[in-house]
Parts: C-alpha cells; structure tokens; sequence
C-alpha cells in the first residue's frame, strides 16, 4: 500500500534479498556495516582534499581493522588503510612544518639551543634533508660560537684583550642577536683602549710622537665615545711629530749651512715644506727659505764685485772678494777661479821677478 521495496540488492554481490534481512544471504556481506565504511572512505576523501587531514582519521579510524568479504569490501577496507595511512603521513608533515617554521623563528630571535631541539623534533615525526641540514648547521655554528665565547673569557682572564677582541668579533658575527656578547666586546674594547692610551702617555714623554699617534688612532677606534679625548691626545701628539719634522729638518740644514752648502740648506727647507706642515711650521721654515736666499744673493753681489776687479787688472782684490764669497757659500766655481786666478798672479810676480834681476844685470833686452 505505501510502496516500499520488499527487497533490496546487496552492495557486494548484487543479490536481491528481503529488505528485513541485515546480512545477504548469498555472500554474507553486513549491509549497516559496508555503507557505513562506505560513506566515512568518501566523507575522508573529501576531507583530504581541504587539507583536513585530522578530521579525514577521525573519519575512518573507526574502521581501519575491519575486513568485509568479498572484493568490494575489500576495496572499501584497503581504501580505509590507504586514507589512514596518507592522513597519518599529511599529518606528521605538518607538525614538521609548523615545528620547523617555529624553529627558524626562535633562531632569528637569537634561541639557537631551543630552535635546535625543535627542528629535531620535527625530524622525528617527519625526517627530511632539509630539517637534518638545519640541524647540522645549527650545532655547527652553535659550537663555533661557544668555542668562541669560551676562548675570549679565557683571553679576558689573562689580559689578552688583542686576542678577546678578535674572539668576540666573531662571535657577535656569528650570532648577531647576542646581546651579552655585544655588550662584552664593548668594555673589553673599552679596557684595551684605555691600556693603549697609556702607552701613548709614555711614547709621548719619550717624544715617540709618531708611535703616540698610531696608539691613539687605535683608540679612536676601541672607544669612539671618547673621541673628544683623543682628539685632544692626538693634537699633542701631531704636535711633537710636526716639531721632531721642523727639528730634524732645521738640524740637517744647518749642517749644509756650516758646509757653507746653502743650496743643499735651501733644499732641505723645500722639501719640508712640500710636506704640508702646520701653518705654524711653515711659517717658520719659509722664514728660513728666506734667509737662505738672502745669503745666496749676499754671495753673488761680493762675487760680483770681485769679477768686476779681475776685469780691472786689480787681481788679488778680486781674489778676496771672491774667498769672502765663498766664505758666504762656497761654490766651486768661485774656487777654480781662485785657484787659476792666484796661479796667473804668481806668474806675473815670478816674471816681474827676472825682468828686474834682468834689468839690474844690464840684459835689457831680456
């Protein structure tokens, strides 16, 4: 009268059965059971196909130890394994992921140790190349810094703070987020400099101004904070090395000087001016320059003179005009002509000499 179905067709074999039996009687397949893990298998697949992968277990969990006769069953039961088994995979890789992902976070953020473990645990629920390289690498450069950080305390211990700076440098290179590390190479450098600028004190006492300079240049870069004071270092010393410049420069020409050299003088004072001194050095030494030149031309006027009295015959007055030339600067010219000028004086003298024993001897004609 309602128009129900008496009999209904079993899913496995496909035998019509009275629709109030529950298993068929032909194969016995459980028809409850087969749709049931019929319809968690497809509500699984579509599941796994959003990524649900938890929901997509939980789905078909339930069935994953059941068989079912026959070769539908069957499919339906390896479906079920085959889902779980993918789930349980999709699933594990994501808990890689999110534990990777959170490693590298607590890596940038400076937690080495704790970005290590948790890139270890997220190889032992989903191993990959990737995770065992970052692993690898972590411990790797984790040691260097460790070894690093140990062997500048054990630097700073023994005063070795050359030895400490380079350790810490690299450290704090490997590890930019340690803060401790930073703050340690910044007193270790601090107490260096202040060990330098001492040392440049006594260069400084012992006129060792151009050590001085060096010493504090490095301390201008230990310590910059405190660049006001070695500005103030540094100008002394820039001072000291500028007076040793003017001192040995002043010295070596008047070695020339006393040579009666004083072109050599004179070349001495130009070269240390082509050095850019001080304003107040090259004052001085162009003041030098000056007299020098002042001398050279004193030199050349009595020179002068003396040449205008050779050619007036008045020969042993130009020979002294010449030697009081040469006692301004000696010149060798001015002393060949000396020399050649004395020999024709003593000529002349020597036949004057025999005209006049000639003469008295009544051999005029000689």
């Amino acid at each position: 009268e309602c128009g129900a179905a008496l009999t209904r067709l079993c899913p496995e074999c496909g035998r019509e059965n009275p629709v109030q039996k529950r298993y068929c009687s032909s194969c016995g397949t459980g028809w409850e059971v087969f749709l049931k893990l019929q319809e968690a298998l497809q509500a699984a697949e579509k599941l796994g196909k959003q990524a649900k992968w938890k929901e997509a277990q939980a789905a078909v969990s339930p069935f994953g130890e059941m068989n079912l006769p026959g070769g539908k069953g069957q499919q339906l039961a390896a479906g079920v394994r085959s889902t779980l088994r993918k789930a349980a995979k999709c699933i594990a890789e994501g808990e890689a992921a999110a534990l990777k992902a959170a490693g590298e976070a607590s890596w940038a953020a400076g937690r080495w140790e704790e970005a290590i473990q948790k890139w270890q645990a997220a190889e032992l629920v989903s191993p990959s190349k990737e995770t065992s390289w970052l692993i690898a690498d972590g411990q790797e450069r984790l040691e260097k810094w460790t070894t690093c950080s140990t062997n500048a305390n054990k630097a700073v211990a023994r005063e070795d703070y050359p030895a400490a700076i380079v350790d810490l440098n690299e450290a704090v290179t490997l590890r930019p987020t340690d803060e401790e590390g930073r703050i340690d190479l910044a007193e270790t450098k601090r107490k260096y400099a202040a060990i330098l600028a001492s040392s440049a004190l006594k260069a400084m006492e012992a006129s060792e101004w151009q050590s001085a300079l060096e010493l504090i240049e490095q301390c201008r870069d230990l310590d910059p904070e405190r660049n006001r004071d070695w500005d103030r270092l540094a100008a002394t010393a820039a001072d000291g090395v500028q007076a040793r410049a003017y001192d040995a420069a002043a010295g070596s020409a008047r070695a020339s000087e006393d040579n009666l050299d004083l072109s050599a003088a004179g070349g001495v004072w130009e070269a240390y001016l082509s050095g850019k001194p001080s304003p107040e050095y090259a004052e001085k030494a162009s003041a030098e320059v000056a007299r020098i030149e002042g001398r050279v031309k004193e030199a050349d006027l009595v020179s002068d003179a003396g040449d205008a009295l050779l050619a007036d015959g008045r020969w042993d007055e130009a020979i002294e005009k010449w030697t009081a030339a040469n006692a301004i600067e000696r010149s060798p010219g001015r002393e060949t002509g000396i020399a050649k000028t004395r020999e024709r004086v003593e000529a002349w003298e020597d036949l004057w000499r025999k005209a006049t024993e000639a003469f008295q001897g009544g051999d005029y004609e000689k």
